[in-house]
């Protein structure tokens, strides 16, 4: 592990970044977050019962623990992990599908680990309730965003599940009727985006592609708060590929810009302030990166390299 000091790139109308510090991991993930103070990397899918699915880090880049979730289920040859999200020296919680064969049905699971690496719940979830996106809540509660409404129909499905550690069930909010185009599946896909789910202090929020619905909702139920974000409209087809929300409500969004000719596509990154209803283009503090995460004073970035995966950590001003 590295830790070196960068400087930013310049700012961009409405977003400012002053230096950025970057801490170096060893390893390259298929998907790398940053949330409540701990970087957490994971391979989506697996089919290596001897390899590690994931690796939870300091937010200097000191490895906590490695999980290997495939190993849990001696029957399963495949799992997939959706998401993964941690409270830090609590557990970890990770949304889990395995699969036995390609004639079996995926299973999903919702499973939690202490940091020792060891097991604290595995629970199955039922279709209507499995879990595309994780977070772990300031308080130790877990929130998912459900894939679908399974077999039951969407005016019946929750489209957000809170559980606490033991796995019971806390509240089923927001009817998947409620969001006409993703009423029977939450749509991801090459054409739309991601769905993103996360936390502030007080809060949790959700977003979903196409629709571009935006609901933030306190989880003692006092308040939820629902609107339209649109699109930034900067080019002929745009793809949001990561959206984070930070403590004081600018939505930060990184888009696929699909121009008319593939030469041009290229990631641009955009934020949309609460007291503004329009985005506004920034630059990121690192070429070819990616966003990764926000928390009440930063924004995470990362950049991949052929010895592993730089963190960049920029305060928004």
């Amino acid at each position: 592990m590295r830790l070196n000091i960068a400087i930013a790139l310049s700012l961009a109308v409405l977003t400012f970044y002053a230096a950025a510090q970057t801490v170096h991991l060893s390893e390259a993930y298929s998907r790398v977050k940053v949330e409540n103070g701990l970087i957490i990397g994971w391979n989506v899918a697996s089919e290596d019962r001897q390899a590690t699915q994931v690796d939870v880090y300091d937010n200097n880049g000191k490895l906590l623990v490695t999980l290997s979730p495939l190993r849990l289920i001696p029957e399963a040859k495949r799992v997939t992990i959706h998401d993964v999200s941690a409270r830090p020296g609590a557990f970890i919680a990770v949304a889990a599908v395995y699969r036995k064969d390609n004639s079996t049905v995926p299973a999903g699971s919702l499973l939690c680990f202490d940091f020792r690496g060891e097991p604290l719940t595995a629970l199955a979830l039922a279709p209507s309730r499995g879990a595309q996106r994780l977070t772990v809540d300031s308080d130790g509660n877990i929130w998912t965003l459900t894939g679908g409404a399974g077999d039951i129909s969407p005016s019946e499905a929750p489209m957000i599940v809170g559980y606490n550690i033991a796995g019971s069930v806390l509240k089923e909010l927001f009817k998947r009727s409620e969001f006409p185009l993703h009423a029977a599946e939450t749509q991801e896909n090459g054409e739309v985006g991601s769905p993103a789910l996360g936390h502030t202090s007080k809060d949790v929020w959700f977003w979903l592609p196409g629709s571009t619905d935006e609901v933030t909702f306190r989880t003692d139920g006092s308040s939820v708060r629902r609107s339209t974000t649109g699109l930034p409209g900067h080019s002929k087809k745009e793809i949001p590929e990561r959206l984070v929300l930070t403590e004081g409500g600018t939505l930060l969004a990184q888009i696929f810009d699909e121009q008319l000719s593939p030469r041009t596509s290229e990631v641009s990154f955009f934020s949309r302030p609460p007291s503004a209803k329009v985005w506004s283009r920034f630059e990121p503090p690192c070429s070819g990166c990616f966003l990764i995460g926000a928390d009440s004073e930063n924004t995470f970035f990362l950049k991949k390299d052929r010895n592993g995966s730089d963190i960049y950590t920029a305060r928004l001003n």
